[in-house]
């Protein structure tokens, strides 16, 4: 008789506890600070919980990225919207989901934004699939050297203000 191989599980590369953002703009996270620039692409996900208290000018649940434009993944507001947003750069090139509708001011939802390595991006909200793009892109892999919270990588972004976990 052979054993059944164990079972492995992903497990998270990055966490955070989570707290509420002022919107301004040095009320931010840099999870650089505390994990290093450990290695990001191909296949991703991100899951997280959050509340907007203000629809600031493209405002950034995450932007991870070596400045702007530069192999960024970011999910936040589009504009002053409330439509969700998950892009990925790669290199010079932008590919988007977007989730019309999906925000509501004062209201807390969970979330999760994954991209397959074959490019295919979809944004849940509560479990429930709010939008795709069959034709997107996987992110290169590579380390990031900016992993914000609450803070866009191009200055012209406005600050997150709300709650992030």
């Amino acid at each position: 008789a052979r054993a059944a191989p164990p079972s492995v599980e992903p497990r998270p590369v990055l966490w955070y506890e989570g707290r509420a953002f002022s919107g301004a703009k040095s009320d931010y996270e840099d999870l650089s600070l505390e994990f290093g620039t450990p290695a990001l692409g191909s296949a991703f996900s991100v899951a997280f919980t959050a509340r907007w208290d203000g629809l600031q000018k493209w405002s950034r649940i995450i932007d991870f990225g070596n400045g702007p434009g530069e192999n960024n993944i970011f999910i936040g507001n589009r504009g002053h919207y409330d439509t969700l947003v998950f892009h990925v750069w790669l290199g010079k090139t932008e590919f988007a989901v977007q989730a019309h509708q999906a925000i509501v001011l004062g209201h807390t939802r969970r979330y999760l934004c994954t991209v397959t390595s074959q490019g295919h991006m979809r944004i849940f909200q509560d479990g429930k699939l709010l939008a795709e793009n069959e034709k997107g892109a996987a992110p290169a892999m590579g380390a990031r050297k900016h992993m914000f919270l609450a803070r866009s990588n191009w200055d012209r972004d406005a600050p997150f203000h709300g709650h992030i976990a």
